[in-house]
């Protein structure tokens, strides 16, 4: 029992790590300007949470960098359409957040 426990407790451990390394940081600004030009940390962290908490209620969050820009532009519309984000602002923050950490 305990061993399971532990287990249980070291996965959620694990999935809370690898969440909070896709939050944008100071050190990573300079690269995501070059993506997405104009992009502030404040923005990106923005577009982190709304990413965070609309999709991961369908699916594991991919890592940004899992895909390119191009790969990004086809997936956006269909994922945005099913987490049923109607406000521009907040797709545009998604968007931006996900191009600026793209590989």
């Amino acid at each position: 029992m305990k061993k399971t426990l532990f287990i249980i407790t070291g996965i959620g451990l694990i999935g809370c790590a690898t969440v909070s390394n896709l939050r944008p940081n100071e050190k990573e600004l300079i690269s995501m300007q070059q993506k997405v030009p104009g992009i502030s940390l404040e923005e990106a962290q923005k577009g982190f949470k709304l990413y965070k908490f609309n999709c991961a209620g369908c699916h594991y969050l991919p890592k940004p960098s899992a895909y390119n820009i191009s790969k990004w532009e086809q997936v956006l519309p269909e994922m945005i359409g099913r987490a049923k984000i109607t406000s521009e602002s907040e797709m545009q923050l998604i968007t931006n957040y996900l191009f600026a950490k793209s590989k």
